[in-house]
C-alpha cells in the first residue's frame, strides 16, 4: 500500500536510486514523482496543514513550527519542560503562534497522532496531544497493534471517546495517507529528518534546547522588528 511505501521511505531516507531492487519500486517512484512540484520551504512553513494543532494568535510576530513524534523521548521532554512554559509566557501573551506537525518515528506514534487529528474540538485535541505525551512510557512502545489499540482505547475513555471511536480514528486511511503525506512533504521541502525539529519565523532549529534559549532566540526577534518598524517611520 502507498501510505506503508511512504513511510518507508521516510524513516529509512532512501534514495530514489537505490529503489530498483524494491519489488514495489515503481508504485515508490510515483510517490517521489508527486513529491516533485514541492511547497517552497517558506510557504510550507506559512501555510495551515489539515492535520495540525496550532496554540495562540496566529497574527503573533513570531511563528514556531514543531515537528515531532509522540513517541519520541525528546518531544516529550521539549513539550512538558519548555513549550508548557512558553505558552504561559509567550503564546497566551500574543507573542507566540506555536504550530505543532506530526512526524511519526514509529507505527505507534503515526496511531496517536491519527487519535489527536481524530478530535474535531480544538481544546479537546490539545488535551489529548498533553495525554499522549505524558503517558508515552504505557502506550508508545507496545509490541502488537491489539495492545496499541487497547492502550489507545484507555486515553481515549480518559478524554470522553467511545471505544468504537477510538477504533475507527486509528482505522482512518484517509487521515493515515495525510498525516505520512504531510510528513513526506517536510522532509523532502524542508529536510526534516529527526525530531525534535523546529522553525522560529522560518530560521531552523534542532535538537532539544533550554526554555531560556527560546526566549531570547524569541524576544531578540521582537525587538528586531521593532527596531525595524522605528527605522521605517523616521
Amino acid at each position: 500500500m502507498i501510505r506503508a511505501l511512504l513511510f518507508t521511505l521516510i524513516l529509512t531516507c532512501v534514495p530514489p536510486v537505490a529503489l530498483a531492487a524494491n519489488p514495489e519500486a515503481e508504485d515508490m517512484e510515483n510517490a517521489i514523482e508527486s513529491m516533485k512540484d514541492l511547497v517552497p520551504p517558506s510557504e510550507l512553513l506559512a501555510k495551515k496543514l489539515p492535520v495540525e494543532v496550532a496554540f495562540g494568535n496566529e497574527d503573533a510576530p513570531v511563528r514556531i513550527v514543531e515537528y515531532a513524534s509522540l513517541s519520541c523521548g525528546h518531544c516529550k521532554f521539549f513539550h512538558e519542560n519548555v513549550v508548557k512554559k512558553l505558552k504561559e509566557s509567550h503564546v497566551e501573551t500574543g507573542k507566540v503562534y506555536f504550530v505543532f506537525r506530526h512526524f511519526p518515528l514509529n507505527a505507534s506514534a503515526l496511531r496517536g497522532a491519527m487519535l489527536v487529528e481524530c478530535i474535531d474540538d480544538e481544546a479537546r485535541q490539545k488535551l489529548f496531544l498533553d495525554a499522549l505525551f505524558k503517558t508515552q512510557e504505557d502506550w508508545a512502545f507496545v509490541q502488537s497493534n491489539e495492545e496499541l489499540e487497547e492502550k489507545l482505547v484507555n486515553v481515549g475513555r480518559v478524554g470522553g471517546l467511545t471505544e468504537e471511536k477510538v477504533k475507527a480514528c486509528i482505522a482512518d486511511e484517509a487521515m493515515e495517507t495525510s498525516i505520512l503525506g504531510h510528513q513526506l512533504e517536510a522532509n523532502k521541502s524542508l529536510k526534516v529528518a529527526a525530531t525534535p525539529t523546529l522553525f522560529i519565523n522560518g530560521e531552523l532549529y534542532t535538537g532539544t534546547r533550554s526554555y531560556d534559549h527560546f526566549v531570547t532566540a524569541i524576544e531578540t526577534i521582537i525587538a528586531k522588528q521593532a527596531n525595524e518598524k522605528a527605522d521605517s517611520e523616521d
